[in-house]
């Protein structure tokens, strides 16, 4: 996936993010869009090693995607995460 080309809901789902330390923070479970205009608002985490599952919102624009567009990466920790996350259905 090229960082400038047109992405589908469906590349995004399941995608993981990383930290700036390379520790996976969890995959993408679900999206929030901007009926108006588009764009993405927020991307539902759910946190991987979270037992019962959990997740948490994270604000798109706080979403770093390297050149090849391969790569996402979000500057949280994984304790931080953890401590705002919720439950989920």
């Amino acid at each position: 996936m090229q960082h400038n080309e047109k992405w589908r809901l469906q590349d995004l789902l399941g995608k993981a993010i990383l930290n700036n330390r390379h520790q996976l923070l969890g995959h993408i479970v679900d999206v929030e869009i901007v009926p108006d205009d588009g764009r993405i608002n927020f991307v539902e985490l759910q946190i991987d090693d979270a037992k019962p599952a959990r997740s948490v919102f994270v604000p798109w624009t706080q979403i770093s995607v390297d050149i090849a567009g391969s790569k996402l990466t979000a500057p949280f920790g994984l304790r931080f995460l953890r401590s705002i996350s919720q439950p989920r259905d």
